[in-house]
């Protein structure tokens, strides 16, 4: 590790991930409901960007680990957007940690030609934050709502009649387990790319290569046997994916409708199919994450018991040419 010091603490540069160390300043800085474990860190580091080295910097008060940054840009993010990602310790907050840290990581994502950085905030934390970020010139561009189902609690029984309705009107519910094929990936893709742009993010969203959706359905956290697939005929018409996240709880990656067959009960079946695939997993809870300002997949989840977690809050900021 590279170091260098601000004020009486130790600044050193990360150049191998410690998910111990990581997750021991996360857990310590965030609310309960944001807390991560080491394989979910381990996980993220798996998902940088090829050629996309991130930042990782520690501050430490001799030997104590009191902050974590970093910056970077995974898969999922925009290309030329640096998520910049700061966590402090309770007991460390306002001696200027957080603004020596941001300063930095900017500089980094600046250097290997950021056109804009990117900030997420747990909503606990907005009262102290987004006055300092809106000084920084960020503004809000996303809200979004996640929410925990807990599947001892499901009534499977009163929702039988979801998936019955669409399996009555001819549409097969399936998993990608029961039929891997690079057709059947191909058809997923497809379906996946048709229905992400109805998704209501800033900017319109970049096309996913097959060869990357089909990796990650290659992962292990990837569960192919409750990635739940509506079909008509050999026609993919809706779909719902589950990832791994802890041994008691995993997360809908995305759900999506082909717009030709919405308003059928289609995204509400292969929900209900999910959860109970889910429940005979062995998990006991299932988060997922919604923009505020998409009504009728937030209607969904609801329905189905889902209960809203604090919002998270993306910021961005635009970096100026050099």
């Amino acid at each position: 590790m590279t170091q260098n010091h601000f004020q009486d603490f130790t600044v050193e540069e990360m150049t191998e991930l410690d998910p111990a160390l990581v997750v021991s300043v996360i857990n310590a800085s965030m609310p309960e409901d944001a807390w991560e474990t080491e394989d979910e860190v381990r996980v993220g580091e798996e998902l940088w960007r090829p050629g996309q080295v991130p930042l990782r910097l520690v501050v430490r008060r001799q030997d104590r680990p009191v902050a974590f940054g970093l910056t970077g840009t995974n898969i999922f993010d925009p290309k030329g957007k640096h998520f910049i990602g700061i966590f402090v310790l309770p007991e460390f907050r306002q001696r200027g940690i957080a603004t020596h840290l941001y300063d930095r990581l900017e500089s980094y994502a600046r250097d290997r030609g950021a056109d804009s950085v990117r900030a997420g905030v747990h909503e606990h934390f907005l009262p102290m934050v987004q006055p300092w970020l809106e000084k920084k010139g960020f503004t809000e561009i996303e809200r979004m709502r996640p929410s925990e189902l807990r599947l001892p609690e499901m009534d499977f029984e009163r929702w039988a009649p979801a998936e019955d309705r669409v399996t009555d009107a001819g549409i097969t519910l399936t998993t990608l387990a029961d039929d891997d094929t690079e057709a059947r990936r191909r058809k997923l893709w497809e379906l996946s790319e048709l229905t992400k742009r109805d998704i209501p993010h800033h900017g319109p969203p970049e096309e996913f290569p097959f060869e990357q959706f089909s990796g990650l359905l290659d992962r292990p956290e990837a569960r192919r046997n409750c990635l739940v697939i509506a079909e008509d005929s050999d026609r993919f018409v809706g779909y719902t994916m589950l990832i791994h996240q802890t041994p008691d709880r995993a997360l809908t990656g995305l759900t999506g409708v082909d717009p030709a067959y919405r308003n059928r009960g289609i995204a509400l079946a292969v929900k209900v199919r999910c959860a109970r695939l889910a429940r005979d997993s062995g998990y006991t809870a299932m988060r997922t994450y919604n923009h505020v300002n998409n009504p009728a997949m937030l209607a969904v989840n609801d329905r189905l018991g889902y209960v809203a977690l604090p919002h998270f809050v993306l910021f961005q900021r635009a970096l100026e040419s050099a």
